[in-house]
C-alpha cells in the first residue's frame, strides 16, 4: 500500500515539475496548439509554410477556412479548406481547434469582426494582425503579443486563467487523485466482483468523450449498464427525462442489479480518478459530453469546452439531474467566469454531502 503511494506521488510531482515549467514560460500552457487559418492568400500561406518546415515551435494547423465556397475540400499546403468564415462555429464543432490565426491577407478585414465576436462567445483563442478591441468582451480576457513566423500577432485569450491557478488546479489534482485511487482500495477489488457477479461483461465502460477545445479522449467508469446499452438508447429517446441534448431517464432499464447502486452513490466515477491522474480531466470542471450531444450546441455553450472538463462542478451540487439543460450551462459558464482556486475548493466541499445526500443522482 505504501509502495503504491509513493509510486503514484514519484510520478506525480514530475509530471508537476514539466507542467509548471510551461506554464510559467508560455502565455498559453498548451504544448501543441492547433491553428485554424483564416484565409488562402500568400500571407495565409506563407505561415502555413513556416509552420510546417517548423514542427519543433509546437505549432499544428487543423485546416483553412475561406470566403470563396468554391474553395471547399481544395487542398493548401497539405491541409484542407474546411469551409467558409460563416461556417467557423460548426468548423470548430467538427475539428479540434484551439486557435484561430487571422494573417490577415488582403480582402479578409471585413470578417474580422465576426471572428472577433465569435471566438468571444465561443472562448476560443483569437491570433490576429489587427489592434485588440479596445473593450474587452469579458473579465476573463487578456492579450498577448506573439510572433508566428515573419508575422507579429496580438493572441486574444477570451478565457485566460493565471498559470499559478492553472499549477494549483494540477497540484490538487495530482494530489488529490493519487491518495483517493490508494484509499479507495477496497473498492477496487469489491466492486468488481459484483460487477460480474451480477451481470456478463467487462469490469469498467470506456466511452469517448470531449475534452478541452474538443480534443477526444476516452473515459473509464464502472459499467452499471448491461452490454450494447449505447446501441439501445435510439429505442428510448421517448423515456429521456432531460430537456436539450442531453440524455438520462431516473429509472434506466438498461441498468444493472449493481449498477443502480453504482449510479445512486455515484461509485461508478471512481475510475475517472486516473482520468483525472493522466490530466484529461480534473477533479472540478464541466462534465465532460460525448460528441452527438456537443456537436448541438450553440455557440454560447460551446465556450464551457474552453477550460478543463471534471468530475464535479456546480451542476452537481446544485441539484444534477433535476435541473434542465439551459440551467446546467448557465452554471457551467458561471464557474467559468469566476473560476478560481477558492472557488474549486468549496465545489469539492459541498460535493461531499451531495454525494452522501444523492440529490439528483440515477
Amino acid at each position: 500500500m505504501l509502495s503504491f503511494f509513493l509510486l503514484f506521488s514519484i510520478l506525480g510531482l514530475s509530471k508537476l515539475h514539466l507542467y509548471y515549467n510551461l506554464c510559467k514560460g508560455n502565455s498559453n500552457p498548451n504544448i501543441i496548439r492547433h491553428l485554424l487559418l483564416v484565409g488562402t492568400g500568400f500571407q495565409a500561406r506563407t505561415l502555413a509554410n513556416h509552420i510546417e518546415n517548423n514542427p519543433q515551435c509546437g505549432w499544428r494547423i487543423t485546416g483553412f477556412i475561406t470566403d470563396n465556397p468554391e474553395d471547399i475540400g481544395k487542398a493548401l499546403a497539405n491541409k484542407k479548406i474546411l469551409g467558409t468564415i460563416d461556417q467557423l462555429p460548426r468548423i470548430i464543432h467538427e475539428h479540434y481547434t484551439d486557435c484561430v490565426v487571422f494573417p490577415g491577407d488582403h480582402g479578409y478585414a471585413p470578417h474580422h469582426e465576426f471572428l472577433l465576436r465569435s471566438c468571444a462567445i465561443m472562448g476560443i483563442d483569437l491570433a490576429t494582425t489587427h489592434p485588440p478591441p479596445i473593450t474587452m468582451p469579458t473579465k476573463k480576457t487578456k492579450v498577448f503579443s506573439e510572433r508566428m513566423g515573419n508575422i507579429e500577432f496580438n493572441l486574444i485569450k477570451f478565457i485566460y486563467i493565471r498559470p499559478l491557478v492553472i499549477f494549483l488546479k494540477r497540484v490538487v489534482d495530482l494530489t488529490a487523485s493519487s491518495v483517493l485511487i490508494a484509499l479507495c482500495l477496497p473498492f477496487w477489488v469489491t466492486l468488481p466482483i459484483s460487477i460480474k457477479l451480477t451481470s456478463s461483461g467487462p469490469v469498467f465502460f470506456r466511452q469517448e468523450r470531449i475534452g478541452k477545445y474538443g480534443k477526444k479522449f476516452i473515459l473509464f467508469k464502472f459499467r452499471s449498464m448491461v452490454g450494447g446499452a449505447e446501441k439501445m438508447q435510439e429505442g428510448l429517446m421517448h423515456l429521456n427525462e432531460m430537456d436539450g441534448p442531453a440524455f438520462k431517464i431516473k429509472n434506466d432499464p438498461r441498468q444493472t442489479l449493481t449498477g443502480r447502486f453504482l449510479r445512486k452513490t455515484s461509485l461508478d466515477e471512481l475510475p475517472q480518478l486516473f482520468n483525472v491522474f493522466r490530466g484529461d480531466i480534473s477533479l472540478v470542471g464541466p462534465r465532460p459530453a460525448i460528441e452527438k450531444e456537443v456537436i448541438q450546441y450553440r455557440p454560447i455553450e460551446r465556450k464551457r469546452l474552453s477550460v478543463t472538463q471534471g468530475i464535479t462542478c456546480i451542476w452537481q451540487i446544485s441539484g444534477r439531474n433535476n435541473i434542465k439543460f439551459d440551467e446546467w450551462m448557465k452554471l457551467d459558464l458561471m464557474y467559468i467566469d469566476n473560476l478560481s482556486t477558492a472557488q474549486d475548493f468549496r465545489i469539492l466541499l459541498k460535493t461531499v454531502p451531495a454525494v452522501l445526500l444523492k440529490k439528483g443522482a440515477y
